[in-house]
């Protein structure tokens, strides 16, 4: 047969509650006990009734508890809290890191804005006129990103000499045909004849 939930309420019997503290603490001190060997760490604790100068019980023991409240008295006020945080640090740093987090995401987001539109632009699937200022934005950032990488790579491959092929330039390499008349070639593939 499974127990009842216990009732969340101050006991109003005097001998009913010392018997729930009594009974709760032994509990207690047994889980202490094991997280002791489990865990490697050590554990403290005093319950102290509201009028009582003595607690009502404490692990592992009075002496323990005591000795160990007058080590922690006795420490430099720097050394003892010196791990401390309240709790507006504690927010300020929670709200910190929210922000960076945040905008990691904006810029995310706009990049993902940008590369969209401008595959709607590719594709002809986009009417101008109804272009949000703020999607034109997100497109002007990933351009300027696209830009700023082309640039970077040009500066590497300048700086390496490695990367060009046997000293020929890069106009050498991508000439157009002349399309004029009298280019190197008419229309039947024979060369121009010279005039004297």
């Amino acid at each position: 047969m499974s127990r009842g939930k216990v009732k969340l309420a101050f006991i109003e019997n005097a001998n009913a509650r010392q018997a729930a503290l009594t009974k709760k603490a032994a509990v207690i001190s047994k889980m202490a006990a094991q997280l002791e060997i489990l865990c490697g760490v050590s554990i403290l604790y005093a319950f102290y009734n509201i009028n009582d100068v003595e607690p009502t019980e404490a692990f592992p023991s009075l002496k323990a508890v005591k000795d160990f409240m007058s080590y922690v008295m006795n420490m430099p006020i720097i050394e003892r809290t010196q791990k401390a945080t309240t709790q507006d640090v504690y927010l300020y740093e929670m709200i910190t890191k929210i922000s960076v987090k945040l905008q990691h995401l904006k810029e995310k987001n706009n990049r993902s804005e940008g590369l969209e539109l401008l595959r709607k632009v590719f594709e002809g699937n986009i009417d101008f006129n109804q272009i949000e200022q703020q999607t034109l934005y997100c497109t002007n950032q990933v351009v300027v990103e696209k830009i700023g990488e082309i640039n970077k790579h040009q500066s590497q491959n300048m700086s390496n000499p490695l990367n060009h092929n046997d000293g020929a330039s890069d106009d050498a390499r991508f000439q157009v045909p002349d399309p004029t008349p009298d280019g190197p070639s008419n229309n039947n593939g024979a060369s121009p004849s010279r005039r004297g």
